[in-house]
């Protein structure tokens, strides 16, 4: 949607795009060109306008392409003309290619892969509160959960309970106390 000086919204094509037009990214829509804003980047819960600076073959997103095809490209020549092992010196210089052409897209990776975790995990109404307990929530082999409301209200109650041996169910008392423990003897109840 190309924001025109009147005010009014207008749907063009993306070829149509020039420097300087102004942009309307409408919810969970791609941003299309842009540099400070990436494009390809999905606008969140707002419309948005941006300032188209770079199209084309200018923005980022087109640069990273014509970086991963010269990776391919000198995998390929690798692997087909290289010594052996002809495939891991070809992995080794499609790698090399993407450090020198672009050093930043390793160390990219990890905080883009954390913030798309969050959002993947706020989308099915996980809600994670930052990028350490995510981390330290992937060594996580096992988790054990109650089932009496501690995670849905906050406020953990009895529900249910099981006699000891030599106990019998009809002397166990699940009537919830004031304190809101189930007969525990307590000073508040």
């Amino acid at each position: 949607m190309v924001v025109r000086p009147g005010g009014q919204d207008e749907e063009a094509p993306l070829g149509d795009v020039k420097v300087g037009d102004r942009l309307r990214i409408r919810p969970g829509e791609k941003a299309p060109v842009g540099d400070w804003v990436t494009g390809a980047t999905i606008n969140g819960t707002r419309a948005l306008v941006i300032e188209a600076e770079r199209v084309g073959s200018e923005t980022m997103l087109s640069q990273i392409v014509q970086k991963v095809a010269a990776a391919i490209v000198a995998f390929i020549a690798w692997a087909s003309f290289g010594p052996p092992p002809a495939y891991a010196y070809g992995l080794v210089a499609a790698i090399a290619v993407h450090i020198i052409a672009c050093p930043c897209a390793l160390g990219l990776a990890t905080p883009i892969s954390i913030m798309m975790a969050t959002v993947r995990g706020a989308q099915a109404g996980v809600l994670i509160r930052n990028a350490e307990a995510l981390e330290r929530f992937a060594k996580v082999d096992v988790l054990l959960v109650d089932k009496t409301g501690t995670l849905t209200e906050g406020k953990p109650k009895l529900v249910d309970g099981l006699p000891a041996e030599g106990f019998e169910a009809g002397r166990l008392s699940l009537s919830a106390m004031p304190c809101g423990c189930a007969a525990c003897g307590c000073s508040a109840g």
